[in-house]
């Protein structure tokens, strides 16, 4: 969630804590999470961030078509 506040600079966004939680996605496994492009090291299914871009990164199973 994203919202815009104003301050002594002027307006800026202010993002607020969200919770993300992978989805299973068939023929691939979960590898990790990056934010803001840099990997996290964590290795739970949810994480909480405060950050604009957060992904979810999967690889292919080798024996999935």
């Amino acid at each position: 969630m994203q919202r815009m506040v104003s301050g002594p600079a002027g307006m800026k966004r202010e993002v607020q804590p969200h919770t993300h939680c992978l989805q299973q996605v068939e023929g691939f496994s979960f590898l990790n999470w990056t934010v803001n492009e840099e990997t996290v090291e964590s290795q739970e299914l949810c994480i909480s961030v405060s950050e604009l871009k957060v992904e979810v990164i999967y690889g292919q199973l080798e024996n999935a078509i």
